[in-house]
C-alpha cells in the first residue's frame, strides 16, 4: 500500500521505517545532496539532524529535475523521532470546556 510511510533498506542492510513529510523545521543539513542509493528516483538526499540534540532524524529529498513534484520533501526514520503533544500553559477563557 502506498502512503506517507514506507520501509526502506540502505546499502548497509539497515531497515528504516520512514515517514514522509512536505515540511519540517529545526533541522540542520549535513553534507551535500547525493543521488547515490536514493530510495526515490529523481531525488537527491541530504542527511538531516535535529537542531536541538544533533541526532540523526532522516533525510531531505530534493528533485534533480525541475519537472518533478514535489520539489522537496523529508523522510524521517520513525525510530529516530518522538511524537509529543504541545499543551498550552494556560487555557483561554473562550476555550474553556462547558462542564454543565
Amino acid at each position: 500500500k502506498e502512503g506517507p510511510q514506507g520501509a526502506f533498506v540502505n546499502p548497509g542492510g539497515h531497515v528504516h521505517e520512514t515517514l514522509t513529510l512536505y515540511r519540517a523545521k529545526n533541522l540542520r543539513l549535513v553534507g551535500r545532496p547525493s543521488t547515490e542509493y536514493s530510495w526515490f528516483p529523481g531525488y537527491a538526499w541530504t542527511i538531516t539532524e535535529c537542531l536541538g540534540c544533533w541526532s540523526h532524524i532522516g533525510w531531505k529529498f530534493t528533485a534533480t529535475n525541475p519537472k518533478l513534484k514535489p520539489e522537496k520533501f523529508y523522510g524521517f526514520s520513525r525510530k529516530n523521532i518522538d511524537a509529543k503533544a504541545e499543551v498550552p500553559d494556560s487555557i483561554n477563557e473562550n476555550d474553556a470546556l462547558d462542564t454543565s
